[in-house]
C-alpha cells in the first residue's frame, strides 16, 4: 500500500470497510506528527532521551524495488540518535487480539528489513541499524502473553542460553489505559481514544471525549478529514456505535460534527445498496437496512437510501428493537 493519506475519502472508505483496523492504524501513523508524538509520549524516557525526533521519517520510500516492499514497511520509521549520524528504526505493529507468536512475526519482519537494507545498499554498509519493535494493542481484554522470544521456547538450560536468539518487544496495551493515562498531543490522544473505543463496551460514552478532541483538532488543523475516518472506523468495528446518538451528543456539545456523522452514515448505506445491486439479492439490501437501523439511522433515511418498502423497514425496526 502506498501512502493511504494520498487517497480520496471514497477510496479510504473502501479500505476501512475491507480492513478497518489496519487501514485506520496506517492512516493515523502515516501522519509523522502522530508517529513522532506517540514515540515521545509512550516510549521509556531513557530511550526518548537518546533520540532527535525532529529527524523522524517514514522508511517506506527507502526501499525502491517494488519486489522488496511488504506491508510492514508502511509502519517503519527511522530516527537519528542525538549528535550522531546513526539511526534507530521503529517498527510499529498493531494487534486487536493477543497473539502468542508475535515475537516470531516481528523477528521475521526485522530479518526481512535487514535483508532489504543489505540489498538496497549493495553491501556498502558494514553495520545494520537497530530496530525496536513496538506492539500497540487495543483488544477487549488485557494482553497476558510474554514479551520475549524466549517465552515461546522450551526450558533453556543456562549453558546454552548464550547460543539462543532472544529479544523483547515494547508493548503498549491501550485496553488498560485510564483516561488520565492517555498522553500526547491532541492527535495522539485522539488516535489512542479511537483505538480504545473500537472495543469499548459502551462506545457511545467514549464519543463525548472523541468529539471534544475532534473539536480541538479543528482549531489546529482546519479542514482535516480525520473526522470522516474516525466515524467510518467506529461504525465498522463496534456494533454499539449509533449514528443518531452520536449526532445527538454532537448537538449537545456543539462540536459541529453532526453533518459529518450523518454523511458517513448515508455513504455506508449507499455502499450497502450498491453491493445489493451487484449481488442481485434482496437479502443484501435487507441486511444493509438492518445494520443501518441498529446504528440508529432514521427509518425514512433507510427507506430513501435502500429503496425498500417502508412497511418492510418498519418490520425490521421492530425486530431490531426486540
Amino acid at each position: 500500500m502506498g501512502n493511504i493519506r494520498d487517497l480520496d475519502i471514497d477510496e479510504i472508505r473502501e479500505l476501512i470497510i475491507k480492513n478497518p483496523h489496519d487501514s485506520f492504524f496506517k492512516y493515523s501513523l502515516q501522519d509523522l506528527d502522530i508517529a513522532r508524538n506517540f514515540i515521545a509520549s509512550y516510549l521509556p524516557d531513557e530511550i526518548v532521551e537518546l533520540l532527535n525526533l525532529s529527524t523522524i521519517k517514514s522508511s517506506k520510500d527507502s526501499f525502491v524495488d517494488s519486489k522488496l516492499k511488504s506491508h510492514f514497511i508502511d509502519m517503519l520509521f527511522s530516527v537519528s540518535l542525538n549528535n550522531q549520524e546513526i539511526y534507530l528504526y521503529f517498527l510499529f505493529e498493531h494487534k486487536s487480539s493477543p497473539e502468542k507468536d508475535v515475537p516470531i512475526q516481528l523477528l521475521r519482519y526485522m530479518t526481512r528489513i535487514w535483508e532489504m537494507i543489505r540489498q538496497n545498499t549493495k553491501g556498502t554498509k558494514d553495520k545494520l541499524p537497530v530496530i525496536i519493535p513496538l506492539v500497540i494493542y487495543h483488544g477487549d481484554r488485557a494482553w497476558n502473553i510474554g514479551l520475549r522470544l524466549s517465552d515461546l521456547l522450551e526450558h533453556i538450560p543456562g549453558v546454552v542460553k548464550r547460543h539462543i536468539p532472544d529479544y523483547e518487544y515494547l508493548l503498549h496495551d491501550l485496553s488498560q489505559l485510564s483516561e488520565d493515562e492517555i498522553k500526547g498531543n491532541v492527535k495522539v490522544q485522539l488516535f489512542v481514544e479511537v483505538l480504545k473505543a473500537a472495543f469499548a463496551r459502551d462506545v457511545m460514552n467514549e464519543i463525548y471525549r472523541i468529539l471534544k478532541l475532534l473539536r480541538e483538532l479543528d482549531i489546529i488543523e482546519p479542514g482535516s478529514s480525520y473526522d470522516n475516518v474516525v466515524f467510518l472506523y467506529l461504525a465498522n468495528t463496534n456494533d454499539g456505535f449509533n449514528f443518531d446518538k452520536a449526532a445527538e451528543i454532537d448537538s449537545k456539545l456543539k462540536t459541529g460534527k453532526g453533518d459529518v456523522i450523518m454523511s458517513v452514515a448515508k455513504k455506508l448505506i449507499e455502499k450497502g445498496k450498491q453491493e445489493g445491486w451487484q449481488e442481485g439479492r434482496q437479502e443484501a439490501l435487507i441486511k444493509t437496512a438492518r445494520k443501518a437501523l441498529m446504528k440508529g439511522m432514521d427509518v425514512d433515511d433507510v427507506v430513501e437510501l435502500t429503496e425498500l418498502p417502508k412497511d418492510e423497514v418498519l418490520k425490521l425496526l421492530v425486530k431490531v428493537k426486540n
